[in-house]
């Protein structure tokens, strides 16, 4: 069941695809992260699974949750990956920051990301 995460305008994106209360701590936001190379996936038209090897977890991303993992290809902070997504993506950029924000404490948490110190 999809969850939204955040309400831009008359569209809904999905994030994430199950709804969580794992919190963002334990990563810092002013740190640059990246994909783990552990990490599998599988393009399914607009949306993205992503596949951890290790640790068996896995979640389904939306079409802006692609674009932000796309993003993290190369090390970038929390705040250059935010202002980096398309500007129509930005209209509402609290709720956008704060999406942002928890799919990456949740790819940190589960596996899916490393910090680069």
């Amino acid at each position: 069941m999809f969850k939204p995460v955040l309400d831009l305008g008359s569209a809904k994106y999905n994030i994430l695809s199950h709804p969580s209360s794992a919190p963002s701590r334990g990563i810092d936001f002013s740190k640059p992260s990246r994909q783990r190379p552990q990490v599998q996936q599988v393009v399914d038209g607009p949306h993205l699974s992503l596949f951890n090897v290790r640790s068996g977890h896995c979640y389904l991303l939306s079409p802006l949750g692609k674009e932000v993992w796309s993003r993290l290809v190369e090390p970038i902070t929390l705040d250059a990956l935010v202002m980096s997504l398309p500007s129509n993506s930005r209209s509402s950029s609290k709720d956008l920051y704060d999406g942002v924000k928890q799919l990456c404490g949740e790819l940190y948490m589960n596996g899916y990301i490393d910090q680069i110190y």
